[in-house]
């Protein structure tokens, strides 16, 4: 894969994938050669991008050089997108170094950077971006920016914040929030979210917000999540309201998710898109390693035919 990386003859989205691989398979002994890709301000932007997401993958709480180049990139980088995978892996990573330097780039930063420094603390699980999440969710006047206070808050995994976000979901009127409340009560497990989650699958709200109480139901009510998507499954007739049922009913280890999975994929007259993915529904099911390898097509309309950087920067996730 180093090979490929460094072959000037392939594509430069060939070459990105080789160094993305990098991270995927769990070369830390190439951790100098990706450096120093990132450091590269004459390489293609793809590939300095791709070293930033496998150096996320990679790094460690020790790793002193690669969490100053990542700091580095994070903070000058003149392209957007390396900025902000900078940014996700030094939360990934997480520990004192990569957590402090994301909350002084957050007093310092303004515009999209700001999104993702806000998820990055999210993902660093340190229990001191707590108090500064909920001020953001609190005090941000931007959309993208609050929801993306409150998706840092499920992430950051303290349930004690859960009555926090289930207060901004109760007043919260943009679409945007509402989902990313929803998305973090399911992770926080909040059983009394449980009804409103409810709520929104039952009054057939945007497709998008559906999804998204859809898995947060699932989490926090897993047995009583069948019966339910069944019953939305018999009366939607829309295709993304459909696959969203079935894509998460694929992820319950409820054994009773499995026969109606079958029954739709053996209708005919249903869907062949929606049918597909009572299919690969079937395989997760059937996956008893800890991360299926079915996951990731479940989750993807294409079938993880898509591949532009950002799908790759969602393993960092």
């Amino acid at each position: 894969m180093l090979g490929v990386a460094r072959d000037n003859r392939f594509d430069e989205q060939v070459r990105a994938y080789a160094v993305t691989a990098l991270g995927k398979v769990g070369a830390r002994d190439r951790l100098k050669e990706l450096i120093a890709y990132l450091r590269d301000k004459d390489e293609h932007d793809q590939v300095r991008r791709s070293a930033a997401i496998a150096l996320g993958v990679l790094g460690k709480r020790t790793d002193a050089t690669l969490i100053k180049e990542l700091k580095l990139t994070m903070a000058r980088g003149k392209d957007a997108v390396l900025r902000h995978f900078s940014i996700i892996s030094l939360g990934r990573i997480g520990g004192a170094a990569a957590s402090q330097a994301l909350l002084k780039r957050l007093r310092r930063v303004r515009g999209e950077d700001r999104e993702f420094v806000l998820v990055a603390l999210g993902l660093s699980k340190n229990p001191k971006a707590a108090a500064v999440l909920v001020k953001a969710l609190h005090q941000e006047k931007h959309a993208r920016r609050k929801a993306a206070a409150a998706l840092a808050l499920g992430l950051l995994g303290d349930r004690k914040q859960a009555a926090v976000l289930n207060k901004e979901y109760g007043r919260a009127k943009d679409w945007l929030l509402l989902q990313t409340c929803s998305l973090s009560l399911g992770m926080l497990h909040h059983k009394p979210a449980a009804a409103r989650l409810k709520d929104i699958l039952i009054e057939k709200k945007e497709p998008g917000l559906r999804m998204a109480a859809a898995l947060a139901y699932a989490l926090i009510r897993q047995h009583a999540a069948v019966p339910l998507f069944l019953e939305i499954l018999r009366e939607s007739s829309s295709l993304i309201t459909m696959t969203a049922m079935v894509r998460v009913m694929s992820l319950l280890s409820s054994p009773s998710a499995a026969k109606p999975l079958e029954k739709i994929y053996a209708d005919k007259d249903v869907q062949r898109q929606v049918r597909a993915y009572a299919l690969v529904g079937l395989g997760t099911l059937a996956d008893r390693a800890v991360f299926p390898l079915l996951v990731p097509m479940g989750f993807d309309i294409n079938y993880f035919v898509r591949c532009p950087p950002l799908d790759e920067a969602i393993t960092i996730l």
